[in-house]
């Protein structure tokens, strides 16, 4: 695993499966500092080989497309449009690029950090995490490995 910063970003680039697996560079939002991505690296090594996570190649953004669909059939139509909002304005730009594996609390802490410096409130920024919940729970049966 290395960090490297280039104009100002932190690109963390690893082979998350060891040496033989596929290599993924994760690339942090601006902003982001050293100790930052240096602590989200080492989540990322924990993780390495323990991980039910593993066989997750689709970034937030392919996941999502299949999300939208169940919630505007399954939530109210006031729901399903907040919800929407919520994914297409904050969400999705902030984790979109990631995938399922490359989520960790740190990344989580940086996008509340990033939308606090935007001057949303706690409300706002727990209203939309509760919303990217939900999206993994929805997920999460494509995040376990085949028995």
């Amino acid at each position: 695993m290395s960090i490297r910063e280039h104009d100002g970003r932190f690109t963390i680039d690893y082979y998350f499966q060891g040496r033989k697996g596929k290599r993924v560079r994760l690339r942090l939002p601006q902003r982001t500092t050293l100790q930052e991505a240096k602590h989200i690296e080492k989540e990322l090594k924990s993780r390495r080989d323990n991980s039910p996570l593993a066989s997750i190649g689709d970034n937030i953004n392919s996941l999502y497309k299949r999300f939208d669909d169940y919630i505007t059939v399954h939530r109210s139509p006031k729901t399903a449009k907040d919800m929407q909002r919520a994914f297409r304005v904050c969400l999705l730009p902030f984790f979109g690029h990631m995938t399922i594996r490359d989520l960790t609390n740190t990344t989580f802490t940086l996008y509340q950090k990033h939308r606090k410096e935007q001057g949303v409130s706690n409300r706002t920024i727990n209203k939309e995490l509760a919303y990217f919940s939900s999206f993994a729970r929805k997920n999460s049966r494509l995040s376990r490995p085949a028995s």
